[in-house]
């Protein structure tokens, strides 16, 4: 940007819409998105608790995985860190993975409830906030939470944390924190004492950020009838005199806002709609062009910025991501690090497989991805499903059959095992049970009949003597 003559900037190149994509897959809203500080990738968060993140401008998927599943499976925020780790805060749990996907620890407690937001002190520490009136400071290294801190003196929640200097080894830095009926306390970064209170909106916060001596907030307020509507001022207030300044009106529905540190006092203000525009609270008379993303039908649900100022990402209710640039070459960071890829499987021109050999894996095969069906592919006009078909019932087993309680049950025979499947024919095979029945089996009927016969034999011949 250039600086103009009365100390505005003007934007050299416009922003463009670069990049659209749309993950079939998944069809679900993105809850939550952020531009990584230290590679070239941009991560996402959605409604069905998977996190997916995406390689430099292309947005080509880098990985994607599960982090929660069931009901209320929001991912809330997404933390990446220089370490080659992310964390993942859900409603109830704080996750720990490696940026290829593998989890390192989750750590839940009885208390989480309703989790919110996630910030990184300068003492390598969590404060995890939600719609409760607690705090939590979590212990990176230790694993556990050290101090559950109250605000329900000052604030019923806490939906939003943020901190007075982007850099977080600084120790002098002031907490900023937003709740639902939209104030915004300053606070002692290790304490956590209230300094001063402001009450931006009559309503709910929606955004908020800081830059400098400047707080830029938007959010709703409150109607006669006691329903919630867009804010569309957005309050300005100085951090040096603690008071506020002239209020700006928008065109558009500010919803989201975020300062670009490179050029002083700039903010990026974006609405749900998918349009954003850069304004100077400082110099009014000179704003930029709206900027439209093409995201009809839904709504906009997150709005990223990188860290160089050079890239704005749209999230949206559909699942789909729009990516905006202001520049054909740039990238996400100005120093990136390397983004460590899984290297392909070397193939040895020397091995070679058997066409004989039975017990090869045909996937051991590398075959060319084409976009065309293979020759082993047989048409639905050659090939015809046959399934096993059923079994005639025997008459006999009808006959006996007796049904008590809804249930049918009929003597076996030929101590048939339950789910028995006959390899050939079942009225065959049950002729061959009853001959070898026949013949194995004793007949109680003619055994009585012989006795009775050789007794009477035996009466005869005694009378006989």
């Amino acid at each position: 940007m250039d600086i103009n003559a009365d100390g505005s900037y003007q934007p050299l190149n416009d922003f463009i819409e670069i990049q659209t994509i749309y993950d079939s897959n998944f069809e679900c809203s993105i809850t939550t998105s952020c531009f990584d500080d230290t590679q070239e990738l941009f991560w996402t968060g959605n409604s069905e608790g998977r996190v997916t993140s995406y390689y430099s401008t292309g947005l080509s998927k880098y990985t994607s995985f599960a982090v929660k599943s069931g009901h209320n499976c929001d991912i809330k925020q997404i933390l990446p860190l220089g370490t080659n780790e992310i964390f993942v805060l859900t409603s109830d749990a704080l996750s720990n993975y490696s940026k290829l996907g593998v989890n390192n620890y989750k750590h839940k407690e009885v208390s989480f409830q309703n989790l919110q937001c996630i910030f990184l002190n300068q003492q390598q520490r969590f404060f995890l906030g939600g719609f409760n009136d607690f705090i939590y400071d979590f212990d990176i290294e230790r694993l556990r939470i050290l101090r559950q801190l109250s605000i329900s003196d000052e604030q019923p929640d806490c939906i939003l944390i943020k901190s007075s200097t982007p850099d977080q080894i600084s120790k002098n830095g002031i907490l900023f924190t937003g709740s639902s009926n939209g104030k915004i306390i300053l606070r002692d970064s290790f304490t956590l004492k209230s300094i001063h209170k402001f009450q931006p909106h009559s309503g709910s916060l929606s955004d908020f950020d800081i830059q400098g001596n400047n707080l830029v907030s938007c959010g709703f307020s409150m109607t006669r009838t006691g329903n919630l509507c867009v804010d569309r001022f957005l309050m300005v207030y100085d951090l040096r005199m603690m008071r506020s300044m002239s209020p700006i009106q928008m065109v558009i529905e500010p919803l989201f806002l975020h300062f670009m540190p490179n050029f002083s006092s700039l903010v990026a203000v974006a609405s749900q709609s998918g349009c954003f525009q850069l304004i100077d609270p400082t110099h009014m008379a000179n704003q930029s062009p709206f900027y439209q993303a093409q995201c009809l039908p839904g709504l906009a649900t997150t709005f990223s910025k990188s860290n160089n100022s050079q890239f704005f990402a749209f999230g949206h209710s559909t699942g789909s991501i729009h990516l905006f640039s202001n520049s054909d070459n740039a990238l996400f960071n100005d120093f990136s690090e390397s983004t460590f890829f899984v290297e392909p499987p070397e193939i040895n021109a020397d091995s070679f497989i058997d066409i004989n050999h039975e017990m090869a894996p045909i996937s051991s095969i590398p075959v060319p991805i084409t976009n065309q069906e293979p020759i082993s592919v047989w048409h639905t006009k050659d090939t015809d499903s046959k399934y096993r078909p059923t079994p005639l019932i025997n008459s006999e087993l009808t006959d006996n059959a007796r049904v008590i309680h809804n249930i049918m049950s009929v003597p076996n025979k030929f101590d048939l095992k339950r789910n028995q499947i006959f390899n050939q024919s079942y009225e065959e095979h049950l002729k061959k049970l009853e001959e070898i029945s026949r013949t194995t089996s004793i007949c109680l009927q003619d055994l009585c009949q012989e006795l009775n016969q050789n007794n009477s034999e035996s009466i005869n011949e005694q009378n006989s003597e």
